[in-house]
């Protein structure tokens, strides 16, 4: 008898469960997971600068760094040891790869970053409200039918 009515009980709770949206947006995947979200120049090129980015903070210091490659933006000026914050809603992400032969003529591969909005829309809220809007047709539906 006991577990009849802990069966109902449940069944009750499960129909008359809330569904709540889920939300409008997610965080980007394609976000970075860095100790501090800013590029430091140390060399500006034509049309890129080459700067590192703190993947790591040690207790006050960037403990490790990885060089980057970045696209300058037009009418902005670009100097050794400028650092470049990530604008506010934006984070930094990896595009591709570039290759360049230092002084030393050694080969270095290093990311292309770019920044990248850090939300983007939810595709399971997409479902959700498509889902929803469905479900309110068919009701109407259905009530015209009575």
């Amino acid at each position: 008898m006991k577990k009849i009515c802990l069966l109902l009980l449940l069944t009750g709770c499960v129909t008359n469960a809330t569904i709540f949206a889920p939300s409008k947006t997610i965080d980007n995947p394609k976000c970075e997971n860095l100790a501090k979200q800013e590029v430091k120049v140390f060399q500006v090129l034509d049309d890129y600068i080459l700067g590192t980015v703190c993947r790591e903070m040690g207790y006050t210091t960037c403990i490790d760094n990885l060089t980057v490659y970045l696209k300058k933006e037009k009418d902005k000026i670009y100097y050794n040891d400028q650092v470049i914050d990530v604008p506010n809603g934006k984070c930094i992400s990896y595009s591709s790869t570039y290759t360049y032969t230092t002084v030393k003529e050694n080969s270095n591969t290093v990311p292309v970053v770019k920044f990248v909005d850090k939300s983007i829309a939810n595709p399971e809220y997409e479902k959700f409200m498509k889902d929803k809007e469905e479900q309110s047709k068919k009701e109407k539906k259905d009530a015209k039918k009575k």
